[in-house]
């Protein structure tokens, strides 16, 4: 797979994104540090195996893909189990929990639509 010259951009910020996050960890305790330094590193290698073309080995690969495709499916378990906890009565009452409700599910698609047929 060849590299387009918009990937360069795409790099480039990764890079900038490393940096910067980088700058912000030194900031933290040195016993805070360990996470953030971790997402760095697991960032700024996989943005220079992008940019240098290497595939990762098939060991590698598959388990991460299997990752990658419990993106959607997990957090919807997750969020379900939530929901089943959550007393629905509760979250109900108030005025601003309603005008929210209508605004998101109502007004919202509405004016997303209307757009849509403006635009």
């Amino acid at each position: 797979m060849k590299m387009k010259k918009t990937d360069i951009g795409v790099v480039l910020f990764m890079y900038i994104v490393c940096g910067v996050f980088y700058y912000q960890m030194t900031k933290l305790k040195a016993s805070s540090q360990t996470y953030p330094r971790f997402t760095i590193i697991l960032l700024f290698g996989l943005t220079t195996l992008y940019l240098l073309q290497i595939s990762l080995p098939e060991v590698i690969y598959t388990p991460v893909k299997y990752l990658a495709d419990m993106t959607t499916p997990l957090p919807m378990v997750v969020v379900g189990y939530q929901l089943s906890h959550a007393n629905v009565a509760q979250a109900l009452k108030g005025a601003g929990n309603w005008i929210t409700l209508v605004l998101r599910l109502i007004v919202m698609p509405l004016v997303t639509i209307g757009l849509c047929l403006v635009l």
